[in-house]
């Protein structure tokens, strides 16, 4: 499934359908990798080379925000929907349930992972949990989470390390991970474990969340 794309600060962001989003994503055949693209981001990406390299090697760039928004708009464009992280979990959980597809949580502090998977699968019945496992591990032990992640036959990986390193992470070991879709979430395992409150909606409706 092809999706329209937006050019901003040569990076090709996707300008969809929240829906026709993660179809994209999960859709069968063969494996992806997909990144949020926010203002932190562009900033980081302008003086971080890995970090640039990494976003070009996703098949996917996701906007996230109002910073990515307004500039969009001063293009004279618009995207179609904010496919920030936080907002498409739960419908990412829900779709992955339906096809029957597992979900593996990697990232954030002990136990936050874990929180974060056991609250998804209340929101989502059905969602199959293939796994858990925080960030805080060394470069030796890299082999090991790996291993740890195809083992449990993952269809799903959510990594939550933070940017710039989860994208660099993900860009150096896709090639080792059996998984169909993995992606950097940043704080998404924050909020969703509950260790972390979301603006109110009606500063998400007007866009001054990042406040």
């Amino acid at each position: 499934m092809t999706l329209s794309t937006i050019s901003l600060f040569e990076m090709p962001l996707v300008s969809a359908t929240q829906a026709d989003a993660i179809a994209a994503l999960l859709e069968d055949g063969r494996a992806r990798t997909a990144a949020f693209v926010n203002a932190h981001a562009v900033n980081v990406a302008h003086v971080d080379p890995a970090f640039r390299w990494a976003l070009s090697r996703a098949d996917f760039l996701l906007p996230d925000g109002s910073g990515v928004s307004l500039a969009a708009r001063m293009q004279g464009q618009r995207f179609t929907a904010n496919l920030n992280g936080t907002d498409l979990f739960v419908p990412l959980c829900g779709e992955a349930a339906r096809r029957g597809l597992s979900v593996f949580f990697l990232g954030s502090r002990p136990g936050v992972a874990g929180a974060c998977a056991h609250n998804a699968a209340s929101l989502v019945p059905g969602l199959r949990i293939a796994g858990t496992r925080h960030g805080y591990f060394a470069a030796d032990e890299n082999d090991a989470v790996i291993d740890e992640i195809n083992r449990s036959g993952a269809d799903i990986v959510l990594v939550a390390l933070g940017v710039p390193v989860q994208d660099v992470w993900v860009a150096r070991n896709r090639h080792r991970l059996n998984a169909r879709l993995v992606m950097g979430v940043g704080a998404q395992f924050d909020f969703w474990s509950g260790q972390v409150r979301r603006a109110p909606q009606w500063m998400r409706r007007t866009g001054i969340e990042w406040m």
